[in-house]
């Protein structure tokens, strides 16, 4: 890493850094500015000097496949796009926190002291529910003066939300040494426990015998968290969840790129978006529940109740004396879902990369968007839409991902074809939906680093 540049070369340092870590020329120049605006709000409205500033790089997620599969226990493939946050901190001796977002040009304060009260569909709400746990799981912190600059559209499925707890992680050890604490060696150690408590920050459950809180309201995996803090430059992963694993690393053939179809439909994970987002979750919770009420096991995932001997014997039962609350049919599909992602489609798909015969695999995505639409129920008509008019434009492969019920979808294209193919893709989504389409933005993207400290 560069040494401490003066204020006029803050920005600069941070992009050669970011270059350095594979990220692509262009992408690197445009977080430049990003940093630069920061690192002067820091300066000049906080009077911090720029000598003690710090800057922190968390990249959007791109889930190329795994669509509610984390929390299951299952298996995604994961990289990270080259959009997203960029945060400049410096440490304070005392316990204030002062934060401030320049696309909003707004300022907020409060002190890590007592009880934090994170509010939900406030957009300090992921960013204090991060401060609140890490105060409780780790005692005294020091505060900080934070800025925050995007490029990455909101709810858009790209895990904003998640790149702000995994920046707050990064910005609190940066001030407090969290992980030279014997806490974090006893209960953490690693970066795939890390990912896997960072998740557990978000949806306020236990992670070993550090005790959760509320979380901010989503009853999701670690996927993103694991996306954004593990990815590397040009590459797939493949891990498995529950606890984490590293499964298999894929280097995406330089001829290809991404593009991404933002659809205009807001993917908030609040109000009804976020029990719709979470219905995925309780169901296959139920499912779980009602596997052990049928059998007298302790499965804590869809992963332990597909792998178990008995599985064949006594699935069909366990509907036939299912007598809870929840719709059948769509535990049906849940479990179904899971199956075909998860077991049949990523280890399919995760074979014919690694032999490099891209001419099958976007068959096989096209499978998966179909079992998301038809089995899970996540996507809206837009991303349908999306997904369906790439492919027909001639993109390798296409699939809506994240949360869904909105967000985004991308698509694998080649480099030569690029330009005309987001040009018609564009049109295309103009002539299904022209009010939708002035809400909607597409870009090209690499698969670029994880999140990082860049100076």
């Amino acid at each position: 890493m560069s040494d401490m540049p003066c204020s006029s070369k803050f920005g600069a340092t941070c992009a050669e850094n970011l270059i350095a870590s594979g990220m692509s020329e262009c992408e690197a120049h445009n977080k430049e500015r990003l940093f630069d605006q920061c690192s002067a709000w820091l300066v000049d409205k906080m009077g911090r000097p720029i000598e003690e500033a710090m800057g922190f790089w968390l990249p959007g997620r791109l889930e190329f496949l795994g669509k509610h599969t984390d929390y299951c226990g299952g298996r995604s493939m994961l990289g990270a796009i080259e959009r997203g946050i960029c945060m400049v901190a410096a440490a304070r001796k005392d316990h204030c926190v002062r934060v401030a977002r320049i696309d909003r040009g707004e300022e907020r304060t409060f002190e890590i002291k007592g009880e934090i009260e994170p509010r939900q569909g406030d957009w300090m709400n992921y960013l204090m529910t991060a401060v609140k746990r890490v105060h409780q799981n780790f005692g005294s912190l020091h505060g900080f003066d934070l800025i925050i600059g995007s490029d990455l559209p909101m709810a858009a499925g790209m895990s904003s939300s998640s790149a702000v707890i995994v920046g707050m992680w990064l910005v609190m050890d940066a001030a407090n040494g969290l992980k030279k604490r014997s806490i974090y060696r006893e209960q953490i150690s690693d970066e795939l426990s890390l990912a896997e408590y960072l998740g557990c920050i978000e949806n306020g459950t236990d992670f070993r015998e550090l005790e959760g809180n509320r979380g901010v309201g989503t009853l999701g995996g670690s996927q993103d968290h694991t996306a954004i803090l593990l990815s590397d430059a040009g590459k797939l992963k493949t891990f498995g969840f529950s606890p984490i694993r590293f499964e298999q690393m894929i280097e995406i053939d330089k001829k290809y790129a991404f593009i991404i179809g933002v659809s205009g439909v807001d993917a908030h994970k609040t109000g009804a978006a976020m029990a719709d987002y979470n219905k995925a979750a309780m169901l296959a919770k139920e499912l779980v529940e009602m596997w052990n009420n049928q059998t007298g096991s302790h499965a804590k995932t869809l992963t332990e109740i597909v792998r178990s001997d008995s599985f064949d014997m006594t699935i069909n039962n366990l509907f036939i004396e299912y007598s809870g609350e929840l719709d059948c049919k769509e535990l049906k599909n849940r479990l179904a879902h899971f199956i075909r992602e998860n077991d049949q489609i990523i280890p399919a798909v995760m074979k014919e990369l690694k032999s490099n015969h891209y001419d099958v695999v976007g068959d096989l995505i096209d499978q998966s968007q179909n079992s998301a639409e038809k089995l899970l129920g996540n996507q809206v008509m837009h991303t349908i839409e999306l997904a369906k008019s790439a492919r027909n434009l001639g993109a390798v492969a296409a699939s809506a991902f994240g949360a869904g019920f909105g967000g985004s979808v991308w698509a694998l294209v080649e480099k030569r074809d690029r330009d005309r193919l987001m040009k018609a893709w564009k049109k295309a989504y103009k002539d299904f939906d022209m009010a939708t389409s002035e809400r909607a933005c597409f870009f090209e993207t690499l698969l670029g680093p994880g999140a990082m400290r860049a100076i």
